[in-house]
C-alpha cells in the first residue's frame, strides 16, 4: 500500500483528487488544506509520497520541499497545477525531482499522476536498497 499525502487549500478539489486516485486499491491518500497542516502530519504519520497544489497558500512549494527535505528526508513529492476543463476531467502540469510532465490537452491527469506516483516510490525503493 501507497501511502500518500496531498496537499490542496480547495478541499473540495482535494476530495475529488483523492476519489479518482484512491480507485487503485494500492493507494491510500490523506488530505490536508496547508502546508503547515502537512508538517503536522507528516510528523504523526510515514508517508511514501506527497502530492503539493501549487496554488497552496502559506509557504511556497520551494520551501516546503527544502523544510521536508530537512525534517524528514527523501520523501518524494509531486507538485500540481491543475485546472477543470470538463466535468470530471482535469488539466495541468505535473512534476518531480525526476521528472516534468504537461499533458496534451487531451489527456486526463489522473493516470498521468498515477504512473508518476509509482515511479516516485519505485525510485525511492531503489535507494533505499542500494543503501543497505
Amino acid at each position: 500500500m501507497i501511502r500518500c499525502l496531498y496537499v490542496d487549500h480547495d478541499r473540495k478539489k482535494a476530495l475529488f483528487f483523492k476519489k479518482n486516485l484512491e480507485i487503485n486499491q494500492d493507494i491510500s491518500i490523506d488530505v490536508c488544506r496547508s502546508s503547515l497542516e502537512a508538517m503536522q502530519e507528516l510528523k504523526n504519520f510515514s508517508y511514501d509520497i506527497i502530492i503539493f497544489e501549487r496554488d497552496t497558500e502559506i509557504i511556497s512549494f520551494f520551501e516546503f520541499m527544502n523544510v521536508v527535505r530537512l525534517e524528514f528526508g527523501d520523501i518524494p513529492i509531486i507538485r500540481v497545477h491543475s485546472k477543470r476543463i470538463c466535468g470530471d476531467r482535469r488539466r495541468g502540469t505535473i512534476s518531480s525531482k525526476n521528472k516534468s510532465h504537461s499533458p496534451n490537452e487531451d489527456d486526463n491527469l489522473f493516470p498521468e499522476i498515477l504512473r508518476l506516483i509509482y515511479l516516485e516510490c519505485d525510485i525511492r525503493q531503489k535507494r533505499k536498497f542500494d543503501r543497505s
